[in-house]
């Protein structure tokens, strides 16, 4: 690691979350479900003509910048804004029925605090 662990406070969750909506409506994606935690974010999208990789670096990238944005408004000086948010590459699971969706959402949204899944 080059950087400590991130844990996300809630304003933080919050922004992220934000970002994930905001860049989905721009792209036309549909958002099934979107729940940041507090180090780790999990997010249910179709987005016809990108690849999941292409999805997931987006809404990192894009999530990181405005956390950066932030952190910039409260005065963390350059030398100490933290440059790495997210760990490197990530899950991307491709769905391809109904029940796997209906299955990673509910797992997205519920199953972290109920501990467990039904989503493969």
């Amino acid at each position: 690691m080059v950087e400590s662990a991130v844990f996300l406070d809630l304003e933080q969750r919050q922004i992220v979350e934000s970002v994930v909506r905001e860049h989905c409506e721009i792209r036309r994606w549909t958002l099934h479900a979107v729940n940041c935690r507090t180090n780790h974010c999990h997010v249910v999208v179709s987005a016809p003509n990108y690849d999941g990789e292409q999805v997931r670096d987006q809404l990192k990238s894009w999530g990181k910048r405005r956390l950066k944005k932030r952190e910039r408004q409260l005065g963390v000086s350059e030398e100490i804004l933290r440059e790495h948010w997210w760990t490197r590459k990530g899950s991307v699971r491709y769905l391809f029925d109904d029940d796997s969706l209906v299955a990673a959402t509910e797992y997205a949204l519920d199953a972290q605090d109920v501990g467990g899944s039904k989503a493969n």
